[in-house]
C-alpha cells in the first residue's frame, strides 16, 4: 500500500508548552525521537507529521482533512486537555472514519491507531475510539504517594531509560505495521506473520516493568502478545469471559507472581493475578 505519510501525531497543544522559556516541548522532543527510532527501524526516514496548533482559536482545516486519508498509523497523545479538546477528539474520529471508507483501521490484528497516555487518565474519559486499545504509558506511578510522573527525556536516570523504553515499544510497533502495510497490503492474507500467540498475564504493580520487558523480548522475536486490547469492563464475570477468550487462543501462558496481591474485580474477592492462574 502507498501511503503519503507513514504517521500522524494528534495531541493537544497545552502538552507542548515547556516549563522553561526556550526549551522545546514535550511533544516536540518526542516527535524528534520518534522520527530517529523509527528511521532506524525502517532503515529510512519516516514521514511523520503534526498540526504545529499554534493558534487557540484555529478551526478544523480542509487541508487536514484532505491529508488524512493519506496517513498509514495516528499516534494520539492522550491527556486531560486532549479528553477536553473538540479538535483532538475530531482528529481521531476523522482519521478512524477516512480508513474505515479505503483501507480500514485495523490490518489483520494490528489498529492503524495507537494510544499514548503522556498523563494520567480514568479510563472512561478515553476516547471511545480508543477504549479498547491497550496504549503505551508514559508516566509512572509513585509507590508511597499514589502521584504519577510523566516520564521524560530529561528527569534522572531511571526515568529517562524509562522513557527510551517505552519510545522503543512505540517505535517496533509502528515499524512492524508499517512493514505489514508494505509487504502484505489489505487483500493479502496475514497468516504466518507471528510465531504464535502467547498469553502474558497482568501483573501486579511491582512486577509490571518486569512483565514489559518479557512483552518487549516476545514481540521482538516475532510472537503475538495476548491481551492484546484492554477487557470489556472490570466486572468479575466480563473479566473471566474475556480472560478465557485470550487464553483459548493460545499456546503457552507465562504468569508472575509478586509480592503485591493486585486489582480485585468488582464481584470477586480474587485479584487478576489469581484469577488468571486459575483459569489458565
Amino acid at each position: 500500500m502507498n501511503f503519503a505519510d507513514d504517521v500522524f501525531i494528534s495531541y493537544a497543544h497545552l502538552d507542548n508548552q515547556a516549563f522553561v522559556e526556550g526549551q522545546a516541548g514535550w511533544i516536540s522532543r518526542f516527535d524528534r525521537a520518534l522520527k530517529i527510532r523509527l528511521g532506524q527501524l525502517l532503515g529510512r526516514e519516516p514521514r511523520i507529521w503534526r498540526d504545529p496548533k499554534l493558534q487557540g482559536n484555529d478551526y478544523f482545516a480542509d487541508t487536514l482533512v484532505e491529508r488524512l486519508p493519506g496517513v498509514a498509523a495516528l499516534v494520539a497523545v492522550l491527556s486531560p486537555r486532549y479528553a477536553n479538546s473538540d479538535w483532538c477528539r475530531r482528529e481521531m474520529s476523522t482519521f478512524l472514519e477516512v480508513a474505515d471508507a479505503g483501507s480500514g483501521s485495523r490490518i489483520g490484528n494490528k489498529s492503524r491507531l495507537f494510544k499514548v497516555i503522556k498523563t494520567p487518565l480514568p479510563l472512561e474519559r478515553h476516547p471511545p475510539e480508543v477504549e479498547s486499545l491497550l496504549g503505551y504509558e508514559f508516566f509512572c506511578v509513585d509507590s508511597e504517594t499514589g502521584r504519577a510522573q510523566e516520564l521524560d527525556q530529561t528527569y534522572g536516570q531511571e526515568m529517562q531509560a524509562r522513557y527510551w523504553q517505552k519510545l522503543d515499544d512505540l517505535a517496533y510497533d509502528l515499524a512492524d505495521l508499517l512493514q505489514v502495510l508494505a509487504d502484505h497490503g489489505t487483500q493479502a492474507p496475514l497468516a504466518g506473520v507471528s510465531k504464535g500467540n502467547v498469553y502474558l498475564a497482568e501483573t501486579s504493580s511491582d512486577l509490571q516493568p518486569q512483565r514489559e520487558a518479557i512483552r518487549r523480548d516476545l514481540l521482538h522475536q516475532g510472537y503475538r502478545v495476548l491481551p492484546d486490547r484492554a477487557p470489556p469492563s472490570w466486572l468479575a464475570s466480563d473479566w473471566d469471559a474475556f480472560v478465557q477468550q485470550q487464553l483459548a487462543a493460545c499456546q503457552l501462558s507465562i504468569h508472575l507472581i509478586g509480592s503485591e496481591y493486585g486489582i480485585v474485580p468488582e464481584g470477586t474477592q480474587s485479584s487478576i493475578v489469581a484469577l488468571q492462574y486459575e483459569l489458565s
